[in-house]
This record gives structure tokens, C-alpha cells and sequence, in this order.
């Protein structure tokens, strides 16, 4: 008799085989990564020439992206386990392009061993064709940092939320091609490691053109004096949801890059676009920036649109 885990790999490979995904494989991984996820078959879109097969339930979300040919080239999970040995079984897709995943930290798996998130599973990757890696609400650790520093293909990074560490950052520091970096800081310090100087190293990156910074509240003076030093080859720089940044200190980026694109989120965006958004920036500032920025939110909501 069939056990149950050989019957699920053998439904997933099935629900592959009739995505019309032709190697072997490739299936093999994708059935491997969702065993024991998930009990109904995924549904299937085609547009513009791609496919997407979605598994979905509960909160848990797996999500390919095939091109014409049947081969895999974009990977999305939400409130999946991603430890090392899944993301390692990712080298299998030899022509994906984009990796993303969300609440996919062992903080969300209590009962799964930390030492499965250590972030050696991306050492598999260092050779892929990877453009794109996304990361929200999960566990990197320094082996995985140093992974990604070594990817070459590696064009554009986000970590939403990741805590990151000193060795890994300086190393990304170093990256040949990285051309748009996304940190999501959801507090000021990671691992006793300030963002305030994280973000200097990263403008420094030679290739970086685009430096988007979310959940943080910044001045000239805590940090955007020595991005402005570092990244004199930054085309756009985007203060994004949940971060701010005051008139006058922005005046100061402006004058200090004058060719730079600078994007800033609305004050009432940044305050109340999340009911963390609030909570977080009040740890970051005083009481007199606080009420500013909440003046300031109040009199957009006044402003016509």
C-alpha cells in the first residue's frame, strides 16, 4: 500500500503534469516543497503567454509562474515553512528568475528546530540565474547572507523584517550587480545592528541605483548625511510605507544629490497605513517629532486630492 506521503507526491506531480510542466525534475522539487501543505489541487491562469499555478489554504500560499515553455520562473510562498532544505530544493528550478516569500520565519513554525532556518539552504542558489529575491517576516542568518552576497545574477534584494547581521551586510556591501536594495526595518536595531548604519554601507554599493526604505523614521543627521556621502551614483532614493522623513532633512538630500529622484510617502500614509506604522515610529522619536508628524498627517488628510 501507498503511504500517505507517496500519494501526496504523486497528486502534486500529477497537478503539475497537467500544468503541462515538462521536467521531470522540476516537478519533483515543486511536489517535495508543498508535501503535506496542502489537501486540494491548485488552480491554474494563463495570460500573456504565462501560467501560474497556485496552491492555497488556509493562510498558506505557493505560487509558480511557468513561461511558454513550461519552465519555472518565479517562486512565491506565504506562511510556508521556507527552512533550509526547501529553499535548497529551489536549485532544481533551473530557470527561475524571482524568489519571494513572506511570514515564512521559524518564529510562525515554533514546533520546526531554529537550526532549520539558518539560511543555508540558499548556498544551493549561489550558481542560479536568480534576479529577484523577496523576503518578509522570516530568518536569514549569516550563511544565507553570504549566499546571496555571492550570487551573481542577483539584481534587485528586499528584506522586509529579516534580521540581518554585521558580516552578512558588509558583504552585500561588496555585491557586483545588485541594482535595487528594499530594507524593511521593523525596528531600529536587528541583532544590536542599527539600520542607521546599515543603509550608508548599502548606498555605497557601486551598482545600486535604486534604495528604497520602509518603517523607519530618518533625518539627515541619523543617517541620510553618509547615504548622501556613499551614493553619489544613486538615481532614487524612496521613503516608503512607514517611514518618514521631515521637509527640512529632505531639502538637505535634494540639495546634497540634486540629480536624485526622491520619492516620500505621505505623512498620513506612513502613520496610519498599517496599525503598526504608528506604534513603531513613537518608539523611534520624541514626543515634539511624534506630534509633528501627526500635525502633519492631520493637515494632508485636509489637502484636496
Amino acid at each position: 500500500m501507498k503511504s500517505i506521503q507517496t500519494i501526496a507526491l504523486t497528486l502534486f506531480a500529477l497537478s503539475l503534469s497537467a500544468a503541462e510542466l515538462p521536467i521531470p525534475e522540476e516537478q519533483a522539487a515543486l511536489a517535495a516543497m508543498a508535501e503535506g501543505l496542502f489537501a486540494n489541487p491548485p488552480e491554474h491562469a494563463t495570460q500573456k503567454g504565462e501560467k501560474t499555478v497556485v496552491w492555497s489554504e488556509d493562510a498558506r500560499v505557493i505560487r509558480i509562474t511557468f513561461d511558454a515553455e513550461g519552465k519555472a520562473t518565479a517562486f512565491f510562498a506565504n506562511g510556508v515553512p521556507m527552512t533550509n532544505a526547501r529553499i535548497a530544493r529551489l536549485a532544481a528550478l533551473k530557470n527561475l528568475r524571482s524568489i519571494g516569500f513572506d511570514h515564512s520565519g521559524q518564529w510562525h513554525f515554533k514546533e520546526i528546530p531554529m537550526s532549520d532556518f539558518s539560511g543555508r539552504g540558499w548556498e544551493a542558489l549561489v550558481t542560479s540565474k536568480i534576479e529577484e529575491v523577496r523576503i518578509g517576516g522570516s530568518h536569514m542568518g549569516p550563511p544565507g547572507e553570504l549566499a546571496l552576497a555571492r550570487m551573481k545574477n542577483l539584481q534587485s534584494l528586499t528584506l522586509n523584517h529579516v534580521p540581518v547581521t554585521a558580516e552578512g551586510m558588509a558583504a552585500l556591501s561588496r555585491h557586483p550587480k545588485l541594482e535595487r536594495f528594499t530594507a524593511g526595518a521593523q525596528h531600529n536595531t536587528i541583532k544590536g545592528l542599527s539600520w542607521y548604519d546599515v543603509l550608508p554601507q548599502l548606498a555605497a554599493i557601486p551598482t545600486l541605483r535604486e534604495l528604497v526604505i520602509n518603517e523607519l523614521y530618518l533625518t539627515w543627521d541619523n543617517a541620510l548625511a553618509k547615504v548622501a556621502e556613499n551614493g553619489s551614483h544613486l538615481k532614487k532614493l524612496v521613503i516608503g510605507r512607514g517611514a518618514v522623513l521631515f521637509p527640512e532633512d529632505a531639502r538637505k538630500v535634494r540639495a546634497a544629490l540634486p540629480g536624485l529622484e526622491l520619492v516620500i510617502e505621505p505623512y498620513d500614509r506612513a502613520l496610519h497605513g498599517s496599525k503598526y506604522y504608528g506604534p513603531r515610529l513613537k518608539t523611534l522619536m520624541t514626543a515634539e517629532e511624534f506630534a509633528r508628524l501627526e500635525a502633519l498627517a492631520s493637515s494632508e488628510k485636509t489637502q484636496p486630492r
